[in-house]
């Protein structure tokens, strides 16, 4: 495992209900094992990006009802494509390289899983939505509780050069620029 899957691995809460049995299906594990700690670790994000979202739409939907709050939710992730797929890279770009590999293998199915989870996220943060005085508080709490989380002891940096960057991988050529 690369370094670069080690650190998403190591940034990712851990999500006691998740379990993972041998009679689940393949989709099921990943589900457990990816999907809802990536969507736990993007939260706050996702909440942002809506808002933007909500703003680039006139902000309509601070004046809708409650119920009609969870159908715009619901609309915008299925009918606008270009947010869909935005909201699927923020979940993909947190991937390891091994589970880009299964997420490819079968994309769609897990694709509307992904879309679930985030969809009920936003719909369990829906007043973090709010255009005015909850909104500030209540992320304060969240990020309050974020960083109580337990942490992994701390690591020092280590300086690499550009051939161990490459040693990895095969076929790459590091090219030195001569300084004058």
């Amino acid at each position: 495992m690369n370094q670069r899957d080690k650190n998403l691995l190591m940034l990712r809460p851990e999500i006691p209900s998740a379990l993972i049995s041998e009679n689940m299906s393949r989709d099921e594990k990943f589900q457990n094992k990816t999907l809802r700690p990536v969507a736990k670790l993007q939260d706050l994000l996702f909440v942002e990006v809506f808002r933007n979202y909500i703003q680039k739409h006139k902000n309509t939907f601070y004046g809708f009802s409650i119920e009609k709050r969870f159908l715009f939710i619901e609309n915008a992730m299925q009918r606008d494509i270009k947010f869909r797929n935005s909201l699927k890279g923020i979940m993909i770009g947190q991937f390891t390289m091994e589970e880009y590999g299964i997420y490819i293998q079968n994309s769609s199915a897990l694709n509307k899983r992904m879309m679930n989870i985030v969809k009920e996220r936003m719909f369990s943060n829906i007043q973090l939505l709010e255009d005015h005085g909850a909104y500030p508080a209540a992320l304060a709490r969240i990020r309050r509780h974020h960083d109580e989380r337990p942490r992994p002891a701390a690591r020092t940096l280590q300086m690499v050069s550009a051939e161990q960057i490459a040693e990895p991988c095969t076929g790459i050529e590091v090219h030195h620029s001569q300084s004058q």
